[in-house]
């Protein structure tokens, strides 16, 4: 009988002690499928891991597991992923703060853990190796600022064009480009003066050294 079977939402009255066993349910079954995956012989499996306020405390007991846990041995990598704040994350979790942010890449660094961030984490990344007096500036080389529109693109379930997958429903996006209908996706997707305004923000938003052109990130 595993933790998920003996313990149930009556059982259990303090809602915070249900959630952490819930948590750690989780973690088992995602270790169980990395250990499967990894012990198969694939050798890029990686932890997508979302970053915030609520998730901040989790994120290092997940990289302590990566240093103790036989299942993780062969893990690739962890991935912090930044909160955007759409959909179901919406008024549950809150942006992490720059100190906490810097203080988990010095964890991970500190403790040789394989690590990564996406897109969207780029400026607060630069700003951790800023503040290491030049010790960690070859690792600009690898921050990737967002590339929405310049080389990436998002296509949902209907065919339909947009920026990025937590573009869908901003202002100027309530309605997406469809793929299936164009004639000419050059012309009438890629080359749309939508998809040109968007890809003028993202530009101006790399240059002046920000994550992202929809969020506060």
């Amino acid at each position: 009988m595993n933790k998920w079977e003996i313990c149930s939402d009556n059982e259990v009255e303090n809602h915070e002690e249900y959630e952490y066993i819930e948590t750690e349910v989780k973690n088992d079954l995602a270790y169980d499928a990395i250990y499967e995956l990894t012990n198969r012989g694939m050798t890029q499996v990686n932890i997508h891991y979302m970053i915030s306020e609520e998730t901040y405390d989790q994120a290092f007991e997940i990289m302590k597991d990566i240093k103790t846990d036989p299942r993780l041995a062969k893990l690739n990598a962890l991935v912090f992923l930044s909160l955007k704040p759409k959909g179901r994350s919406e008024g549950r979790f809150h942006q992490l703060d720059q100190v906490k942010f810097d203080g988990m890449i010095k964890y991970a660094l500190d403790n040789q853990i394989p690590f990564g961030f996406d897109s969207c984490s780029a400026q607060k990344v630069n700003k951790y190796i800023d503040k290491q007096d030049g010790k960690l500036d070859a690792l600009k080389q690898h921050v990737e600022p967002c590339e929405s529109t310049l080389y990436s693109l998002y296509i949902d379930v209907n065919g339909d064009f947009y920026p990025c997958s937590f573009s869908l429903d901003i202002k100027g996006w309530e309605k997406g480009l469809s793929v299936i209908e164009c004639k000419d996706f050059l012309k009438d997707v890629w080359f749309n003066e939508k998809t040109k305004q968007f890809r003028n923000n993202v530009i101006q938003c790399r240059g002046c050294g920000q994550s992202c052109s929809i969020y506060k990130i």
